[in-house]
């Protein structure tokens, strides 16, 4: 078997160089980011804050080099956009170039997939909220599983001391 494979041409076509339908739009919809992204720097930078400037730029280079962001971002381009779509594509790319440091480039793609198809309105805060109740419950249904000596005054308590985590945070 291993004289056969390497008897086999080097340079010949494989079933896997010929690029799908969706590897096509993807290499598309990335050139378009990439024609676009390397003027930002200069419309997102704050004169006033160097530092957030050269963060933003640093991160819109690390942006550059990951085709799944570059992939996403690419479909939030419009032929005709309109100042709102604009501004929904530069805050994206802020927001990405950031806090790239704080994700990696599938959490990046994500975020820019939900904002491009606007997961996070109200709806999207309303399930996300349903969800993170839903959370809760569960876990502490399974700590009073783990626990059982655990009373329901523990988990008040729990959740009182939480809650004060979480009001530091917001401050």
């Amino acid at each position: 078997m291993r004289d056969k494979f390497r008897q086999m041409p080097k340079g010949g076509l494989s079933p896997f160089d010929v690029p799908t339908e969706r590897t096509a739009a993807n290499r598309f919809y990335a050139g378009e980011a990439r024609q676009v992204l390397p003027e930002l720097p200069k419309i997102l930078c704050h004169p006033e804050d160097p530092v957030l400037s050269a963060k933003i730029r640093v991160g819109i280079d690390w942006i550059l080099g990951r085709t799944t962001v570059l992939c996403e971002l690419g479909r939030m381009l419009v032929e005709d956009p309109n100042p709102d779509d604009i501004k929904r594509f530069q805050d994206t790319v802020r927001y990405i170039a950031q806090g790239h440091t704080r994700m990696n480039a599938r959490d990046a793609a994500a975020y820019a997939r939900r904002v491009r198809i606007g997961e996070g309105g109200r709806r999207g805060r309303k399930d996300r909220l349903t969800a993170l109740h839903h959370e809760f419950n569960v876990a502490i249904n399974h700590h009073r599983r783990r626990f059982p000596e655990s009373s329901w005054e523990d988990v008040l308590k729990a959740l009182e001391h939480t809650e004060k985590q979480i009001r530091l945070k917001v401050r």
